[in-house]
């Protein structure tokens, strides 16, 4: 704590910005060792606050523990599990396709149990992060994480 205090000292400017590079950079640092790590920079490639945590947004508590759960690989998609069980990652795919892995991307993007959401939400995109952009990114989440927590 005293290097961090001395360091905050040196530092010229805002200390809430300095802070919050300087998580930035160990994020992006743990990421080139840790899948976990990896994987959110690869939701969040910003390392932004998403608006859903906003005291303004009024998204039930159960939806929002949901998208939380999405963004932080805190579920029980295949490509988590596999984690925990020391399976290769590309031998982490499920019955969808038997090639897929098993993972965000693919369950929300590509993923056939998921397609009604899509059509539902009208979902177009094939990037992953473009779904954390949109208003009902929450709803989205929650959505697709109820059809493989009930599996």
């Amino acid at each position: 704590m005293y290097r961090k205090l001395m360091t905050a000292q040196q530092y010229d400017g805002d200390p809430e910005v300095h802070a919050r590079h300087r998580h930035q950079q160990e994020c992006r640092h743990l990421a080139e060792s840790s899948s976990r790590f990896a994987t959110y920079l690869a939701l969040n490639p910003e390392l932004e606050v998403h608006s859903a945590y906003s005291p303004t947004r009024c998204d039930p508590d159960f939806k929002r523990k949901d998208f939380g759960r999405f963004r932080l690989s805190a579920h029980r998609l295949y490509v988590e599990c596999g984690r925990w069980s020391r399976v290769p990652r590309q031998q982490r795919a499920r019955d969808c396709d038997g090639a897929s892995v098993q993972d965000e991307a693919h369950v929300a993007l590509h993923c056939q149990h998921t397609q009604c959401i899509r059509d539902q939400f009208n979902v177009t995109t094939q990037v992953i992060t473009d779904l954390f952009t949109r208003d009902d990114a929450v709803d989205f989440c929650s959505q697709v994480l109820n059809i493989f927590d009930a599996q």
